[in-house]
């Protein structure tokens, strides 16, 4: 965010008397600042009541003698973090994408500051992002991005430079439901802190991956009749809107502004001591002396006396108030260690699904039925999933002998039928991404990859495709096991999209070039096995709209992979085999970004038929992701009826590509002339 002058300001003027010389040193706050006495008997009070009986050190710790905590003060922290929530705020006018930190306080609300969005139009446009963070292995986790909703719910405060906003409960993108991340009670009651004790403060630096300032950032003097904290950190940049937490994990105050560092010339300085010049200013850059948040009790007081009556608003005083709390239990990315399996016991099945982590992930769903079961081990727990749950609780097999491909193959359709693989226009071949020997192209079962290496996807693919009955597998998709794609490990990651980028936008698919039905054929049950799992690689897979990809929402692109195939497996067509090329339409100024990720907004196919006297016949396609078809229609031949608004000829398909194909396949174009 850049800083909000007017709100530094009034922070420094608050600050100043507070800060004494030593802590612009980087001294001891504990060893500086003695806690008052009459503000610790009451945070012992509060203590009391709050403090779990295995913890010995509580009264202690409040009083800033001793510093041991428990194992369960980082299980507290991580449970704390699932709440905190990246904000991102849309380009405007032409500036930067800008990011501030928000939590949950309630089912429905989410806080952050007034200076974030000062008006309701302002939170309109912006998204909640949780879960952006990396999980127990360091990766980065699939987040999920919730729209807010200020026309259910907006309150703002200048002042205490707050802002309240409903969240609409259903994700824009990711996989996750709201009420997963639960929410953060803002406790009214007094006693929370004192000065010298230890905050934690989660948040989104300068936009980053969610991090944590823990108990490195002590509590300054108390003034009780402020509406404002203040504290030391110099750890604590660019999170305007991140909740501050005392050893119990609860919400002290809403980081807002501080004491900026600066020169004898008034400039900001870095984190370098160096003075930040020529630019507009963003918080995250600036070395920060101490810092101030609004106090709990004072924005729970203004928002319950200004907030209007309505659901959303009684949900929150429930909450308030201590008698509605969340049900939220995150796993953290933890429960797949080693030293997770099977154990004995009792396990409740309740209404909804539930995980349990065995050797193999199985995901339990017993409908409305509630049972107790005695499970005497993970072999006992094992057959009872698979008894109650039909989706596979087993891996793809991949053939890890990548020099067995034979990829494409041109006389597929026999040798006076030869169809020459597509090529890339001379003028784009440095776009063409090489594998980690130097070739060009990447081989699989059945089909071939040419890949670009700027867009991290597929130029074309080439495909032969055989609906030959004796040479197909009939097995279902779930049938070779859970769906996983792989990175192809013979090209440098660099050149192809991660898995990760997928996870994270709930109405995109991984979308298959080749389609996996289409390549269920081989000489052997093992051919087959391996043809199914090579068209799982991420260099055969583009973002595809759910509604454009899947037959079975009367997806464009679906249903004419559904006439294709209905027309090269009727027995009575005699088809049988067909070549298929296909691929992406870029175009950089029209694509839809989605992080570092351009997604086309339309694609290609060809399909290349057999016909009478050994000839072949082309059939162009481009299909934009915004069309529906709504005709099924029956077929003679190939026929492709129903499609005319998608036909291309295979000429327009070069203009539109960085694909050439060869002269052979544009004679047979039956759209030629056109």
């Amino acid at each position: 965010m850049l800083i909000d002058e007017r709100v530094l300001q009034e922070t420094e003027k608050r600050l100043a008397p507070l800060i004494p010389a030593q802590l612009r040193e980087r001294a001891s706050v504990r060893k500086t600042l003695a806690p008052a006495p009459g503000r610790a008997d009451l945070v012992k009070a509060y203590v009391a009541g709050k403090r779990a009986a295995t913890d010995e050190n509580a009264f202690e710790r409040a009083v800033g003698d001793i510093d041991l905590v428990g194992v369960d003060y980082l299980y507290n922290g991580l449970r704390a973090a699932e709440a905190v929530a990246r904000v991102v705020i849309p380009r405007a006018d032409g500036n930067r994408t800008a990011y501030a930190t928000g939590f949950m306080v309630s089912p429905d609300l989410f806080l952050t500051n007034w200076h974030v969005f000062k008006t309701a139009d302002a939170a309109r446009l912006a998204t909640a992002q949780f879960g952006y963070q990396a999980d127990a292995d360091g990766a980065e986790r699939v987040s999920t991005s919730f729209m807010l909703r200020p026309d259910r719910f907006f309150l703002a405060d200048e002042h205490l430079d707050y802002c309240l906003v409903a969240v609409d409960p259903t994700s824009e993108k990711g996989p996750s439901d709201l009420r997963s991340f639960g929410w953060l009670r803002l406790n009214p009651d007094l006693g929370k802190a004192d000065v010298g004790q230890w905050a934690s403060v989660i948040q989104h630096p300068g936009g980053q991956l969610k991090q944590l300032a823990i108990r490195e950032n002590a509590f300054l003097p108390i003034d009780e009749d402020s509406d404002f904290l203040s504290y030391h950190s110099d750890t604590l940049r660019g999170s305007s809107g991140a909740p501050v937490l005392n050893d119990f994990w609860e919400v002290v105050a809403l980081h807002h502004s501080g004491v900026a560092a600066k020169d004898a010339q008034g400039r900001y300085l870095d984190h370098q001591g160096n003075p930040i010049v020529g630019r507009d200013v963003t918080d995250e850059e600036v070395k920060w002396i101490a810092n101030e948040g609004a106090r709990v009790s004072r924005i729970v007081a203004d928002a319950l006396n200004r907030a209007a009556p309505s659901a959303l608003r009684e949900s929150f005083e429930q909450v308030v108030r201590g008698r509605l709390e969340s049900t939220a239990t995150p796993d953290f990315g933890l429960a797949q260690g080693p030293f997770h399996g099977g154990a004995a016991g009792a396990v409740t099945l309740a209404s909804r699904q539930q995980r349990f982590f065995l050797p193999v992930d199985v995901l339990l769903s017993a409908g409305d039925v509630v049972a107790d079961a005695a499970v005497a081990g993970a072999a006992a727990l094992g057959r009872a999933a698979t008894s109650m749950a039909p989706q596979a609780d087993f891996e793809l097999v991949f053939d890890d002998d990548y020099s067995n491909r034979t990829g494409y193959v041109a006389t597929f359709l026999g040798r006076r039928r030869s169809v020459s693989m597509p090529t890339v226009a001379s003028a784009a071949a440095a776009l063409v991404a090489p594998t980690l020997d130097g070739a060009k192209q990447l081989d699989y079962h059945h089909f071939s990859v040419v890949m670009h290496a700027r867009r991290r996807l597929a130029i074309f693919t080439a495909g032969n495709v055989d609906y030959v009955a004796e040479d197909r597998d009939q097995r279902s998709r779930k049938e070779f096991g859970k769906d996983q794609w792989r990175l192809d490990p013979r090209m440098a990651e660099e050149y192809q999209i991660p898995k990760k980028f997928y996870d994270r936008w709930k109405k995109l698919d991984y979308g298959h070039l080749v389609r996996r039905e289409d390549n269920l054929w081989g000489s052997s049950d093992e051919q087959r096995e391996f043809a199914n799992s090579d068209t799982f690689h991420m260099t055969n897979c583009s973002p595809q709209h759910e509604a454009f990809n899947r037959s079975n929402l009367d997806g464009l692109w679906g249903n004419l992979e559904e006439t294709i195939k209905a027309q090269a497996a009727d027995e009575g067509q005699k088809i049988g085999k067909l070549c298929v090329f296909c691929g992406p339409v870029f175009d950089d100024r029209k694509d839809l970004v989605c992080g570092d990720v351009r997604v086309p907004l339309a694609f290609w196919k060809v399909v290349v038929a057999p016909a009478p006297g050994n000839k072949i016949k082309a059939y162009g396609f481009i299909l934009k992701q915004a069309k529906v078809l709504n005709d099924d229609p029956p077929f003679e031949e190939f026929d492709p009826s129903g499609y005319e608004r998608s036909f291309a000829t295979l000429k327009s398909i070069e203009a539109r590509t960085l694909v050439r194909f060869g002269t052979e396949l544009k004679a047979a174009d039956v759209l030629k002339g056109q």
